[in-house]
């Protein structure tokens, strides 16, 4: 507890020290900030260059089919984009994105990663992913992405191949389907734990769109992962009380129930300048093996998957941009609150084999309130945030969701210097606990990077975790100690 009381106050005493003083509009204020990741959470210098010119991809979600179509007018000025990184844990980053001249290939991405934090703990992943589009009317893209990981008594392979298309508009005979998505994937997984073997193959599948005729207005969401299947309905009400505005009423359904809910949006410009806003999205996403191997590569499977539901998805916000200033100034503010009810949520919980958590799936309940402030001087740069999180399982007499901390703190700060990009970063997680739950340390992760950049290309390293603490995915594996990073960027 002294190292939070000093700490915070340490950041809050800095940042007013050097501030200019602003004069804040009165606020009432409830807040949105999406959860953020916790563990293996540092400042990644494993990013495009900034100041690239052109539009080279970054990792696209996996969940939403994107094409990577471009103008056939526009002469990009590079074509491609390489970069790789190592770490002190034996660990391995490559990324390689092209633009060929080629018309039926608009682009192609592959991402690799190592990871081996403990001799008897490794993991590899490949992720391939190509534009297509065999036809003006057809583009595509199609994605590999393979994982492989060992432990003690326990081995992972897991292939996911999906082709996806995506169009803004269908014109049919009588109505039109806009926004639409479509996407097949075949998903074939085979795991050892101990003696047990877990072998499957899936096709899967997810289309989106929002079909209009007329007066009727209806956003529909098919899905099938693992054997399970969703749906989900949203007509739009053509009323605006108050400027309440996309108002619809959902149904959401799986194999195990359905829930309804209601999708609404209200936003305010104030007469001091801020924007408040203040909505629901309900939303049917799958729990895709890929995202959660991404997350933690030793963990095991079983039928047990479900799809996830979140009926409600309230979230609120205010925000404020101030002018620029040649002094030490804040030039944004960001206030938001996000409450949550997300149905079949993955947790971890421990099986026989001791270091290989299995997931089950529960309901969730949960409140953050964020604060972000950014300060700006010239070419230094700082970020303060701060998120104070309750989350707990709703059927499980109000336990606390294992991992996720109460309080986090987010101090980052970047200077540009000619060629040269220095960054600090001090991210605190404070009153977390294990699914045991049993109380886990506090963390208080520094961070200290530069990077050197010439023409098209840079090279960087970082100093990850210079207090050595540590950082927990799951307590019965390895915890993240102190890391160095090197890495290199070239565009060509």
């Amino acid at each position: 507890m002294k190292r939070l009381v000093v700490t915070f106050c340490f950041s809050l005493v800095v940042s007013l020290f050097f501030a200019q003083t602003q004069s804040l509009p009165d606020m009432r204020i409830s807040g949105e900030s999406g959860v953020k990741a916790y563990l293996y959470k540092r400042a990644l210098l494993f990013s495009t260059l900034s100041d690239m010119g052109d539009s080279l991809p970054a990792f696209i979600p996996s969940n939403i089919p994107v094409t990577l179509d471009t103008p056939k007018s526009e002469k990009k000025k590079y074509r491609g984009y390489l970069q790789g990184e190592l770490n002190a844990e034996l660990g391995f980053n490559g990324f390689i994105s092209i633009y060929p001249n080629i018309s039926w290939l608009n682009g192609a991405s592959d991402y690799l990663e190592f990871r081996s934090p403990d001799s008897d703990l490794w993991s590899w992943r490949n992720n391939l992913f190509l534009g297509l589009e065999p036809s003006s009317e057809i583009p595509l893209t199609l994605r590999l992405d393979f994982y492989s990981s060992e432990a003690k008594n326990f081995s992972n392979r897991n292939l996911e191949a999906a082709l996806a298309y995506h169009t803004e508009k269908i014109d049919l005979d009588e109505f039109s389907l806009n926004s639409f998505s479509f996407q097949a994937a075949y998903n074939g997984l085979d795991q050892t734990n101990l003696t047990s073997d877990y072998k499957k193959d899936y096709v899967d599948y997810y289309c989106s769109t929002i079909l209009k005729s007329g007066w009727l207005n209806l956003k529909c969401k098919f899905i099938g992962q693992a054997g399970e299947g969703g749906i989900q309905l949203a007509p739009l009400l053509n009323l605006e009380p108050g400027y309440i505005t996309r108002i619809r009423i959902h149904l959401m359904a799986d194999s195990y129930g359905w829930v309804p809910s209601v999708e609404f949006r209200y936003s305010d410009t104030l007469v001091d300048g801020g924007v408040f806003s203040v909505g629901n999205n309900p939303t049917l996403e799958s729990n895709r093996f890929s995202t959660l191997l991404d997350v933690n590569p030793w963990i095991s499977f079983s039928d047990a998957h479900r799809l996830q539901l979140q009926p409600l998805n309230l979230k609120a916000g205010l925000e404020f941009v101030y002018p620029s200033s040649q002094l030490f100034s804040l030039s944004r503010l960001e206030v938001h609150n996000a409450s949550k009810y997300t149905m079949q949520c993955p947790v971890y919980v421990s099986t026989t084999n001791y270091s290989i958590p299995a997931l089950t799936y529960k309901d969730i309940i949960s409140n953050q309130s964020s604060i972000d402030a950014f300060f700006q001087m010239g070419e230094l740069v700082m970020h303060q945030g701060m998120d104070f999180e309750l989350a707990y399982l709703s059927r499980n007499s109000m336990q606390r969701v294992p991992y996720r901390p109460v309080l986090k703190l987010d101090t980052r700060l970047n200077y540009s210097l000619s060629n040269w990009l220095l960054s600090m970063d001090l991210l605190q997680n404070y009153f977390t606990k294990d699914h045991n739950g049993k109380n886990l340390n506090e963390s208080i992760i520094l961070n200290i990077g530069a990077e050197y950049r010439i023409d098209n290309s840079a090279i960087y390293a970082q100093l990850a975790n210079l207090l050595n603490q540590k950082q927990w995915i799951f307590s019965e594996q390895p915890s993240r100690k102190l890391n160095i990073f090197i890495g290199a960027k070239y565009r060509f």
